[in-house]
């Protein structure tokens, strides 16, 4: 007796050892997952063996090579947090098959948006659903530019942001945006603000014996090869051009496009 005992023991543990699950955390976006399911290696039969749905087991179709866990029906709200267990065999290994579940979409709403003449930026939303990143981006040399980014909140409810622009004279608009994961990104109405700081001109637009660019003030400025090709950018009163080559160069700064400065070496 004590060795059937011992033999079923040793049995229900290699039958509980022999199976793995697959473990998904996420935030509930309104999606359903659809899961690969390959053949088991050392039995009859598809790898997974059942689904678990925030510790609840749920009817799931698992004898295919793919199949859908439905989540439309599970009570859950958008947002929520889930947690998804594919119960499968140690031999075979279950696979995510739409990527993009769980990502949080781009839903915020502006309440307010507003710039003062310093560059203090604020803006608040609602209705966001996950921490997506902001850009802020200003409207220079005829495009827009990100001039920084800011890790969103993620709350449905008020969330308020604050972040500092460097203006050029003259008008600046401004706006903000988020990247979606499953549509276009997300952006803001368009915010203007005049500077009183004066226009930024170089104290020589050609290039010194040292191979620099000197300004009045500091500005952001791109520089760009005969070929339209970005090879330097920043914010800074210089521009060290001691490694470039001999050659025609545009440069953009301030709020100013196109200029021509030319390279010469022996």
């Amino acid at each position: 007796m004590k060795l059937l005992i011992t033999y079923l023991l040793v049995s229900f543990s290699f039958l509980s050892s022999a199976q793995s699950y697959l473990d998904l955390n996420f935030r509930y976006q309104g999606e359903n997952v659809y899961i690969q399911n390959p053949f088991a290696n050392l039995r009859p039969g598809f790898c997974a063996d059942s689904v678990f749905v925030n510790d609840s087991l749920i009817k799931v179709e698992i004898n295919d090579s793919a199949f859908e866990i439905d989540l439309s029906n599970v009570g859950l709200e958008i947002g929520q947090l889930i947690y998804i267990k594919v119960f499968h065999q140690n031999d075979c290994l279950p696979k995510v098959l739409n990527t993009n579940w769980g990502r949080p979409r781009s839903t915020f709403e502006i309440e307010d948006i507003s710039i003062d003449t310093n560059g203090i930026l604020k803006w608040s939303t609602t209705n966001e659903q996950g921490k997506l990143t902001y850009i802020v981006e200003q409207y220079r040399w005829n495009k827009w530019i990100k001039v920084s980014e800011v890790v969103g909140k993620g709350l449905p409810t008020l969330n308020e942001y604050k972040d500092t622009i460097a203006l050029h004279s003259g008008l600046n608009k401004i706006r903000v945006k988020q990247p979606n994961n499953f549509e276009k990104s997300r952006i803001s109405k368009t915010i203007e603000v005049y500077s009183p700081m004066p226009d930024c001109f170089p104290k020589r637009i050609s290039v010194t014996p040292g191979y620099k660019i000197e300004f009045e003030q500091e500005t952001l400025y791109e520089v760009f090869d005969k070929d339209g090709n970005l090879i330097k950018k920043g914010w800074n009163k210089v521009i060290d051009c001691s490694n470039l080559k001999k050659g025609i160069y545009f440069l953009n700064y301030d709020n100013k496009t196109g200029e021509v400065f030319r390279i010469k070496r022996n």
